[in-house]
């Protein structure tokens, strides 16, 4: 078992994510520990532990993703001349459910940022709002900005990505000014200190965790009696989907998301169309018998 290798690997060749890194040395150590127990060879244990997931009530997309974890250690051993073959091999990936990413509508955005007016830190809050959905970040994207990020007169602010890739993303007028707003009371107010880096803080005057800012998300979607489910993620789905809506083009939606690959952007526009269908569906008149 070549387990910190492994991991070294992941992290400074691949640039992968500290959430990336702790998944894989879940998934391994899990593995690790049922095949040490077992009295089977290493293909079959491997075939019993997938078993064990499932009648463990494991999803399909978390097995799948423990096969990843799998293939993709094996391989590294492989190219390390460490082993010959993978027992991950003859081992096929479970079919995965076809499901579209939840989008909200403007209206349901607009709901959830009038609540952030109740919110103990409404400033703070509709800053995070605005931010997530003006400029699409991925939660962490939005809890690693720092105030050198910012750059309002120019229009952008700097997000690093996964595996550490720096992108310049537009910030729209309604996010610049929920942020100048925050930044120029709450945040002065909130700061443990004034070498503090960090955009977003906490009570403490900490950088804010994305636990954090689930929390808050789930609780502003509660009090804007939105009903579908969400998370932060949910307001870049929202972004992408907006912009495509309104004529974007979908290259041009990669970059702002910072998608290395265009088929990742791709699922948007199929999302797209079932809003177009559903608009249409709802509202052409020549559609109301079908509704009636």
């Amino acid at each position: 078992m070549q387990l910190e290798g492994f991991l070294q690997y992941i992290r400074v060749e691949k640039g992968l994510s500290a959430n990336t890194q702790e998944a894989y040395a879940n998934d391994l150590s899990q593995w690790f520990i049922y095949k040490e127990n077992s009295s089977e060879d290493e293909e079959t244990s491997l075939q019993q532990y997938l078993k064990f997931l499932n009648l463990a009530g494991l999803s399909v997309l978390s097995i799948a993703r423990k096969i990843t974890s799998l293939r993709m250690y094996y391989a590294w051993e492989i190219q390390n001349q460490l082993r010959l073959s993978s027992p991950v091999d003859r081992i096929d990936l479970p079919k995965l459910p076809k499901s579209l990413p939840t989008c909200l509508s403007v209206s349901e955005i607009e709901d959830m940022l009038k609540a952030t007016l109740e919110q103990p830190y409404p400033f703070r809050d509709r800053a995070i709002v605005e931010t997530l959905y003006g400029c699409g970040l991925r939660v962490s994207e939005l809890c690693g900005l720092n105030l050198v990020n910012l750059e309002f007169d120019e229009g952008f602010i700097k997000v690093l990505g996964k595996g550490s890739k720096e992108r310049w993303v537009p910030i729209g007028l309604m996010a610049s000014e929920a942020l100048r707003q925050y930044l120029g009371q709450e945040r002065l107010e909130l700061r443990a200190s004034k070498t503090e880096p960090a955009v977003f803080l906490n009570k403490h005057g900490k950088r804010l965790s994305r636990i954090s800012v689930w929390k808050t998300i789930k609780h502003l979607a509660m009090q804007a009696n939105v009903k579908i489910e969400l998370s932060p993620h949910t307001f870049r789905h929202s972004f992408a989907t907006h912009l495509l809506d309104n004529g974007a083009d979908l290259r041009i939606v990669q970059e702002l998301l910072g998608h290395s690959n265009i088929t990742t952007t791709q699922i948007y526009t199929h999302l797209s169309k079932e809003y177009l269908y559903r608009t249409y569906q709802n509202f052409h008149p020549r559609n109301q018998g079908a509704r009636a």
